[in-house]
C-alpha cells in the first residue's frame, strides 16, 4: 500500500492559509510528540513518527513539524495549522494542542492535553516574564479517506484508509529556550527549528520523496517486495531523532552562551 505520510500535514496546511496570522513577535513553548500507531484499528495508515509543535506561551496559533525515519530522514511543516491554549475552571487547568482538517475525502484531528504543572521564563524587552507550561501532554491522532475520488485501487488491491495514534509530548526547555533567545515571528521559529532538523539530516518531504518511497516499498508485478532499504553508511550515520544526540545539547547551549574570558 502508498506510504500516506505525505498526505496528513497537507490537511493542516489547507486550513492554515485560512487562520488569521499575525506577524507579531512571541516567546514559544515547544512540545515534542511522538505518533503510536494503534495497528488493531488501523488499516492502510503510515503517519509520521513524531511531531513538533511550536506554540506562543500565551496561546494561539501553533505550528506543527512533522517528522518521520520512514525511508529516510523527512520533515514537513504546517505553519499555524493548530491552536494552542488553556482550558479552565474553577477545579483544575489545562493546556491544550488542537488540530482538524479536511481536504478532499480526507480528514485528520489531533488533539493532546497536559496538566499546568510546570512554568518556561523569558524575557521581553529587557523586562523577566514567565507562563506556565505543561511538562507532559497525552493526545489522539484520528485521521480517515474513504478515497471515493481515487481512480483505481493501489496495485495490491487495498482502498480506503483509517487509522489511529497516540500521541505522547514532552516540553523541550532547550529547544524553547533556544527560540526565546531572541523576540521571533512564527516563520523564523519554524525557520529555525527546520535548520536544526537539516543539521541532523533530515530533508524536507517534497511528493517526490513519496513517491520514491512508494516505488520502493510496492512490490514489483508478480515479484517479491523491493528489499529494505539498506543502513546509513559511516559517511551518513544515523542520528537520534530527538534533534540532540548525546553530548550535543550541552555544546549547543555551550555555543549560545560562551564562557566569560578571564
Amino acid at each position: 500500500m502508498p506510504i500516506r505520510r505525505s498526505i496528513l500535514p497537507l490537511h493542516l496546511i489547507a486550513i492554515a492559509l485560512v487562520v488569521m496570522v499575525s506577524a507579531v513577535r512571541a516567546q514559544w513553548v515547544v512540545y515534542d510528540f511522538r505518533i503510536h500507531t494503534m495497528p488493531e484499528v488501523s488499516e492502510n495508515f503510515a503517519p509520521y513518527s513524531g511531531v513538533y509543535v511550536i506554540a506562543p506561551v500565551t496561546g494561539g496559533n501553533a505550528s506543527m513539524i512533522f517528522i518521520t525515519e520512514e525511508g529516510g530522514r523527512f520533515y514537513n511543516v504546517a505553519e499555524n495549522g493548530a491552536r494552542y491554549f488553556t482550558a479552565a475552571s474553577p477545579t483544575g487547568r489545562l493546556s491544550v494542542v488542537s488540530a482538524i482538517a479536511q481536504t478532499g475525502t480526507a480528514r485528520v484531528m489531533y488533539q493532546a492535553v497536559g496538566l499546568l504543572n510546570s512554568s518556561i521564563s523569558y524575557t521581553v524587552r529587557g523586562e523577566h516574564q514567565g507562563g506556565r507550561v505543561s511538562t507532559d501532554m497525552l493526545g489522539t491522532m484520528l485521521a480517515s479517506d474513504d478515497e471515493s475520488l481515487a481512480v483505481a485501487p493501489s496495485p495490491d488491491g487495498s482502498i480506503g484508509m483509517v487509522g489511529s495514534a497516540q500521541l505522547a509530548g514532552t516540553l523541550r526547555l532547550d529547544l524553547s529556550r533556544i527560540l526565546n533567545q531572541n523576540e521571533l515571528q512564527m516563520s523564523q521559529a519554524v525557520a529555525s527549528i527546520t535548520d536544526l532538523l537539516e543539521k541532523y539530516g533530515y530533508q524536507f518531504d517534497s511528493p517526490d520523496h513519496g513517491q520514491a518511497a512508494v516505488s520502493e516499498a510496492a512490490p514489483a508485478a508478480g515479484g517479491e517486495p523491493a528489499p529494505a532499504p539498506a543502513p546509513a553508511t559511516p559517511e551518513q550515520p544515523a542520528t537520534d531523532a530527538s534533534l540532540f544526540p548525546p553530548g550535543t545539547r550541552e555544546e549547543l547551549e555551550l555555543s549560545l552562551n560562551p564562557p566569560e574570558s578571564n
